[in-house]
C-alpha cells in the first residue's frame, strides 16, 4: 500500500484530504509544518503532498527535508477530491 503524507496548516482540511485518499486505498497521514521534519525522519512515505496555501519559503524548506526516494506533489491551487486522486495517480505513474 502506498503511503502518503499530507502537509499543511488547516488540520480539518488535512483530515478530509487523508480520508479521501484512504477511501481510495492509500495509507494517508497528515502533519503540520511544525512536525514535518520529525515525521519524515521517523517514517517512510512514497509521496508528500504540499498545499497551495504554504509560502514558497515553506515549500522549499519541506522539499529539502523530503528524502530523495520520496516524491513531492506540490499543489498549485485548491483541488477537489476527484482531481486530487487524479494528481496522486499521475504522481505514482511517473
Amino acid at each position: 500500500m502506498q503511503r502518503i503524507l499530507c502537509v499543511g496548516i488547516n488540520v480539518e482540511m488535512l483530515a478530509i484530504r487523508c480520508a479521501v485518499l484512504e477511501a481510495s486505498g492509500y495509507a494517508a497521514e497528515f502533519t503540520t509544518l511544525a512536525n514535518v521534519q520529525d515525521i519524515l525522519q521517523r517514517w517512510k512515505f512514497d509521496l508528500v503532498i504540499l498545499p497551495t496555501m504554504l509560502s514558497e519559503k515553506e515549500k522549499k524548506h519541506i522539499r529539502t527535508v523530503v528524502p530523495s526516494e520520496t516524491q513531492a506533489l506540490v499543489l498549485d491551487r485548491l483541488v477537489f477530491p476527484r482531481e486530487l486522486l487524479r494528481l496522486v495517480a499521475e504522481a505514482f505513474a511517473e
